[in-house]
């Protein structure tokens, strides 16, 4: 029986949960969603709930869950040195949340130092399926695959600001290394999605603090009513200040009306 304390992380955390979810409006498994029935239907499942524009919306907001998946993996790995199993996974989307049901899910104590094989195995399992949903939906490939980047990132970053011990930050340090030096084949790529390196621009709420722009689009902008994140990547220099500009609007009109 997986640790209590660790099934409330993996939901909290990473939208992964260990037991069955309640009340969800729509839920397809991994074998459904490599086929193409199966993927169509959550696609248009949530490009529907978003309200997009165009379909590759509903393809796009699909892709976190999985990256998410990904760092509950080297979350679980890095500080607890244990191996997340399941024998099967299934996406599903409850309102607006979007997350996974493991099923049979348990850990196992690492048995290799390097744990490239693991990353290996995950990143071949979960391929196909970002793959067909990429087609679905009409996103490009590569465009899908940029999108697993981001999430796991900003999880790495809040779990070295928090780290105390040295011993696990410097597990964390390398893991996150050997996640970047994966084989691209891993992903049926030439290259490795997670082997990015970040541009950074300053904090449209504090000029001193510094954030990632995204190696890849969210498609937000294309959401009924929706704008471009201030960390676009399709935003040049004097978008990114109109955008910082409105966004400072909107904080202080919500902060005069609280």
């Amino acid at each position: 029986m997986m640790d209590e304390e660790i099934q409330q992380q993996l939901k909290e955390m990473f939208f992964v949960h260990t037991f069955p979810v309640e009340k969800v409006d729509l839920m397809i498994t991994e074998t459904g969603l490599v086929g193409k029935e199966g993927a169509w239907k959550m696609v248009e499942w949530r490009n529907g709930i978003l309200k997009g524009k165009e379909l590759k919306v509903g393809g796009a907001s699909m892709i976190k869950p999985f990256s998410l998946l990904f760092a509950a993996h080297y979350y679980l790995a890095s500080v607890k040195n244990q191996w997340l199993l399941f024998d099967e996974l299934a996406f599903f989307s409850k309102g607006k949340e979007v997350g996974f049901e493991l099923r049979r899910a348990r850990l196992e104590p690492l048995a290799l130092n390097d744990i490239s094989s693991y990353f290996t195995a995950l990143a071949k399992r979960i391929a196909p399926i970002i793959e067909n949903i990429a087609e679905v939906a009409d996103l490009p490939k590569t465009h899908a695959f940029g999108l697993l980047a981001f999430p796991l990132y900003q999880q790495q970053s809040a779990w070295l600001k928090k780290e105390t011990d040295q011993t696990t930050e410097l597990r964390i340090r390398t893991d996150g290394e050997v996640l970047k030096q994966l084989s691209g084949d891993a992903f049926g790529l030439k290259r490795n999605p997670f082997d990015v390196k970040f541009r950074y621009v300053s904090s449209w709420a504090d000029p001193n603090e510094h954030v990632r722009i995204k190696p890849a689009c969210c498609l937000s902008y294309l959401k009924e009513g929706g704008n471009y994140c201030y960390s676009c990547p399709k935003m040049d220099t004097e978008q990114r200040e109109v955008r910082a500009a409105q966004l400072r609007e909107q904080a202080a009109q919500q902060q005069k009306s609280s």
